[in-house]
């Protein structure tokens, strides 16, 4: 039975524009723009049109038109018992019960699906139809997550398509998905379809990618726990680090943020658990773009304080902490 349902998720996504693979879906009050639709292979119902631009595109001969429904896209929430059992026969020892209780409770908080990554086939079609599941949808796909910076060099570590972490890491990418999605939406005020954009780039960075990039020993994206999200502007950034100071503030969870001035490190779950950071593994750090930069936070942004001994909240009401950028 799992195959066919598959079948119809990846058959679901299949709707994109020319310059990345955005669905058309109803997540949100805000329609895309008529302008969207002259340029793209789906009408405005989401149904695939019949027209040069779906002619082209790869898979158009092999679909049926069919409109795009969030809700077939979801599954049934897994229980942490369920991942831990998933966990236990993949590639993520260090995937703790902890770290899954955070990633269900975050996807919940914006407005996602707890899934159970087994339930999919282990390819890029299968990814994409997890995220779409989960409910990323349209905000970023599958190609875009998986997708090294640097091709060559993940040809050279023997990845020759792309970089597609084991399973049991797709909880994560989803969450965090989902959250870099409310920042998209964010910095559009309200609108996930506005025309400012945010690029993602390096989430999984196997080992050998991650040692010939210049990347940490202890990286986060070596367990896919963090991406890079590039703004059009330094404005653009710190209004999406606003709504990450906002989100923490309303319920502590643990949020990893690295600033720079058109760059924001968006990782949770992290299980590194130093005095140097908040109790429940949240913290930040800066990058040397942000020195230079015009705009570090925006005035109502009271998050990211540090105290005497260099210790880092992402906030913190404690008077020793005052504020770090």
């Amino acid at each position: 039975m799992k195959k066919p349902l598959i079948f119809l998720l990846v058959l679901i996504s299949s709707c994109s524009n020319s310059d990345r693979r955005e669905n058309v879906a109803a997540v949100s009050d805000n329609p895309k723009p008529r302008s969207y639709y002259e340029k793209s292979s789906c009408d405005e119902t989401g149904y695939i049109s019949h027209n040069k631009a779906a002619t082209n595109h790869s898979h158009a001969q092999d679909y049926t038109p069919i409109k795009r429904d969030v809700a077939s896209a979801k599954r049934t929430i897994a229980s942490i018992s369920e991942m831990k059992s998933m966990v236990a026969s993949q590639k993520c020892p260090d995937l703790s019960r902890d770290e899954l209780i955070v990633l269900r409770e975050s996807a919940d908080r914006f407005d996602g699906s707890f899934v159970n990554p087994l339930d999919f086939e282990k390819n890029d079609d299968g990814f994409q139809a997890y995220i779409d599941a989960s409910g990323v949808i349209d905000k970023f796909s599958a190609e875009e997550m998986i997708r090294p910076h640097r091709p060559g060099t993940a040809r050279a570590c023997g990845y020759k398509k792309g970089l597609l972490p084991p399973r049991c890491r797709w909880v994560s990418g989803a969450v965090q998905g989902l959250l870099a999605g409310k920042m998209r939406a964010v910095i559009n005020d309200g609108d996930p379809y506005g025309p400012k954009r945010i690029t993602l780039r390096n989430w999984w960075r196997p080992k050998c990618y991650n040692e010939k990039v210049g990347g940490a020993g202890s990286s986060d994206h070596i367990q896919a726990r963090g991406f890079d999200l590039d703004f059009s502007s330094p404005k653009d950034r710190a209004t999406a680090q606003r709504y990450l100071c906002e989100v923490y503030k309303r319920e502590n969870f643990s949020l990893q943020v690295g600033i720079g001035c058109q760059t924001l490190h968006i990782g949770m779950g992290s299980p590194k658990r130093m005095a140097k950071f908040g109790p429940d593994g949240s913290r930040f750090w800066t990058y040397g773009s942000l020195q230079k930069c015009a705009i570090k936070r925006l005035p109502d942004d009271d998050c990211w304080k540090v105290n005497r001994r260099g210790h880092k909240r992402v906030h913190t009401f404690e008077k020793s902490y005052s504020g770090g950028l």
